[in-house]
């Protein structure tokens, strides 16, 4: 697959996300969000891969390990955008047990609810 000039590719937006992750493991923030904005740079013109929707949700889920909510919500609706505007499934259940899981956190009972069902059909879908 040809990708385009300047374009990261897959393995290496996965390999800065993934470093996002481990530095937010040690509550460094600062270099977190940068790895993240360097694995998502112009990652709606790349070929897509199904392994781009990980990009999306790991970047909620270090956002989410930060306690910042509305980032990682902000995360997640991108990534169920990405992913489903690509016909895709690959990481949706991920994505809603995410959005549950913050709603649960916020005592947001009816978007948890909802969220909960919808990874629980995504999941009987795999």
């Amino acid at each position: 697959m040809l990708r385009q000039k300047n374009s990261l590719s897959t393995l290496s937006r996965l390999g800065l996300i993934s470093l996002a992750v481990v530095k937010a493991e040690y509550r460094q923030q600062s270099s977190s969000s940068d790895l993240i904005k360097r694995a998502t740079q112009d990652i709606n013109t790349a070929n897509y891969e199904e392994n781009l929707n990980i990009i999306f949700y790991l970047a909620a889920f270090v956002m989410y390990q930060f306690n910042d909510d509305k980032q990682a919500l902000h995360w997640l609706d991108d990534a169920v955008d990405y992913i489903t505007g690509h016909n895709s499934h690959y990481m949706l259940a991920n994505c809603y047990h995410l959005i549950a899981q913050i709603a649960k956190n916020q005592g947001k009972d009816e978007q948890r609810l909802e969220a909960t069902q919808r990874q629980a059909f995504l999941t009987e879908l795999s």
